[in-house]
């Protein structure tokens, strides 16, 4: 890719992103996190990168995850498996793995591990994102790991939310909203059967192959999920207030609520368009995509 500096960054930063960029060792056909990501995107990234500009400061925080995973490891336990690179074939092709940690667990025999995961993330991807990837992918891990021989029957992922803050805390509780009680939090991981792991590897290696042969804008389209869609929605919103009482999905919901206020006069109900927020925020592909120019960004002019 070409990575520009509109911050004007010391070269310090500049050189660690150029660093961490190189540093990562692609082996095999394609790596855990690439099967989960959307067809389109990866292929219009492998397409494009040449092409691809992103500035330095857009891989700040992603460093950031880098530099504590470092921290993390060298804190580990002596018996855990920390950022163990290995590989397994699937419809021949080498899937690349790299789970996070892998601790044995206690008085277990035969011997049983918990692999962990570590995020740094943001609020708004506890409350609003399924973390259907996540799930995925860890479970795509699980199922690796078992098949050279390391019986993981627990999994978790420990999230660090970047954007934590006390005073959103409160106001939460006071409109019962939902917000991580902690800027930490740790989410059990449901492990799928080994026969439900392989159908999915299985699945998703199928549709990256297929994805190798259509032309840019016969690729197949990224769904909501995968686009991270907000959906349309109507707020009731207090005359002169900021934030928004209520949200709903449609306007009637929004008016039948605006009717059991007292005093619902002082009340609008302001319509907001969704978003794909994966398209507009986090694909650096999106210059090259034929969904995104002809369906996604006509629909956000004139927001």
């Amino acid at each position: 890719m070409q990575l520009t500096n509109k911050l004007g960054l010391s070269d310090c930063w500049v050189n660690a992103v150029k660093a961490f960029i190189e540093a990562y060792d692609k082996i095999g056909w394609k790596s855990a996190t690439d099967l989960n990501a959307p067809v389109q995107q990866v292929q219009l990234r492998l397409r494009h990168d040449d092409e691809i500009v992103e500035d330095v400061s857009d891989h700040l925080w992603a460093l950031l995850g880098s530099a504590c995973h470092v921290v993390l490891e060298a804190g580990a336990d002596e018996n855990a498996l920390t950022e163990m690179r290995f590989r397994i074939p699937i419809l021949g092709k080498e899937i690349s793995m790299k789970p996070d940690r892998i601790e044995p667990i206690p008085n277990t025999d035969p011997q049983e591990y918990h692999l962990k995961d570590f995020k740094i993330t943001t609020v708004w991807t506890w409350i609003f994102d399924d973390k259907l990837e996540w799930v995925s992918k860890t479970n795509m891990y699980a199922f690796g790991l078992r098949s050279i021989g390391i019986n993981v029957t627990k999994a978790s992922h420990e999230m660090l939310f970047k954007d934590w803050s006390g005073r959103d805390l409160i106001e939460a509780k006071q409109r019962e909203r939902r917000y991580p009680p902690e800027k930490v939090a740790v989410m059990p991981v449901e492990l799928w059967t080994v026969e439900a792991a392989k159908a999915t590897l299985e699945k998703r290696v199928s549709e990256h192959l297929a994805g190798e042969k259509p032309e840019d804008h016969e690729l197949p389209e990224c769904s909501e999920e995968e686009r991270w869609h907000r959906g349309d929605t109507f707020k009731v919103i207090k005359k002169g207030a900021k934030q928004a009482y209520r949200n709903f999905s449609t306007r009637l919901e929004a008016e039948e609520f605006r009717s059991t206020i007292s005093k619902p006069d002082l009340y609008d109900i302001k319509f907001f368009m969704g978003k794909s927020m994966r398209c507009e925020d986090y694909c650096p592909a999106k210059p090259f995509c034929h969904q995104y120019n002809t369906k996604i960004r006509p629909a956000t002019k004139g927001k």
